[in-house]
């Protein structure tokens, strides 16, 4: 109880010099340090700010990335770690993006992190690539390479285990996981070494299951809910066939299109009692949702809570990229990944299902 109350009576100060600013809203929103437009942006705090001066306050549940912009100026914006603590940032308006930002142990790692291994790494992996490129020769510094990827995995699994409650090391982990930045050991390793709290967000957001490649046949697809295009809620588990096929897809992914559009050829929602589509946009803007489905007219259940890949339903899956679909039995559990058109049609008809 002592612990919890002394967590409400923290906040987070961010008191602001930027040269230029004038008398201007300044705004605190959760764009991320890999920000895109994929993510929905959020306002989380805002204040008006006077003599180049602002102050904002308040408090967050976690340490996250978040950024401080001045909309009405249209020059750009700012992001650090904010925590409830508090922060100093100087600098001139017109290079919002360069401004000094200091303040918490967060915010400190991530320099850290950026001084010590982003940016080391950074100089001599476009070196190489530049140098590869000049010279035409892609084996030229191949082992120069290779060797600076295995530092590299070497330097993020120790920072890992000296910050293993630093927001910074949990943020690039997640961004990497899955790919081939870092090794499977060292994913793994960094994950183990994780906080209890950061491993805890991790396994919300799917960290673990991107560690290991994603979800495999055997598996069970996470339940979910999500709007149809009538605005009423699909439930997975409510719709559960003999099969159910949930399919990724958005209006912008042509090879998704090409593969629903064979699907679409063959599926007749009429003989089919043992087997349903479930299709999931991973579409950000509506409109580009309906009229795709106004263009192609699926005939099966479509759904999205048009949050591209800040969708919690899509990470939990451990996706990295689509067309991605799972064909999942009865109970939610998988059956196959990523089946194709004729594949999922011979599979349908050997099942008697189809």
């Amino acid at each position: 109880m002592a612990g919890a109350l002394l967590a409400q009576s923290q906040k987070y100060s961010v008191k602001g010099r930027l040269k230029g600013l004038g008398n201007q809203m300044v705004y605190l929103s959760n764009k991320g340090a890999a920000y895109s437009n994929i993510k929905k942006l959020k306002i989380i705090d805002s204040c008006y700010s006077k003599n180049d001066t602002f102050l904002l306050e308040g408090i967050i549940a976690e340490p996250d990335f978040y950024s401080i912009e001045v909309p009405s100026l249209n020059i750009g914006w700012q992001t650090f770690i904010l925590e409830n603590t508090e922060y100093t940032i100087t600098g001139q308006i017109d290079s919002l993006h360069k401004a000094k930002i200091e303040g918490g142990p967060q915010q400190s790692a991530y320099h850290d992190y950026q001084d010590r291994i982003e940016k080391p790494f950074n100089e001599k992996y476009f070196f190489y690539r530049e140098k590869n490129d000049e010279s035409k020769d892609v084996n030229l510094y191949k082992d120069s390479l290779a060797n600076l990827m295995i530092q590299f995995n070497h330097d993020f699994l120790n920072f890992i285990k000296a910050n293993s409650d630093m927001f910074i090391g949990f943020n690039r982990l997640y961004s990497y996981a899955g790919m081939k930045m870092l090794t499977d050991s060292t994913q793994l390793a960094a994950f183990k070494s994780l906080s209890p709290e950061l491993k805890r967000r991790g396994i919300e957001k799917g960290l673990d299951v991107r560690i290991r490649g994603g979800l495999k046949v055997g598996d069970y697809l996470p339940d979910f809910t999500m709007e149809d295009i009538s605005g009423q809620k699909v439930t997975l588990s409510a719709s559960y066939r003999k099969y159910v096929l949930v399919d990724f897809w958005a209006s912008w992914c042509a090879p998704c299109i090409e593969e629903l559009n064979k699907i679409g050829k063959w599926y007749n929602k009429e003989n089919s009692l043992d087997f349903e589509i479930i299709g999931v946009s991973v579409d950000v803007d509506r409109s580009n949702w309906i009229s795709a489905l106004e263009k192609y007219k699926y005939p099966w259940i479509q759904v999205s809570d048009l949050m591209g890949s800040s969708s919690d339903f899509f990470n939990r899956c451990g996706i990295r990229s689509i067309p991605h679909n799972f064909l999942v039995d009865q109970n939610g559990q998988i059956v196959r990944v990523n089946i194709n058109s004729e594949q999922l049609h011979q599979f349908l008809k050997e099942k008697h299902c189809y």
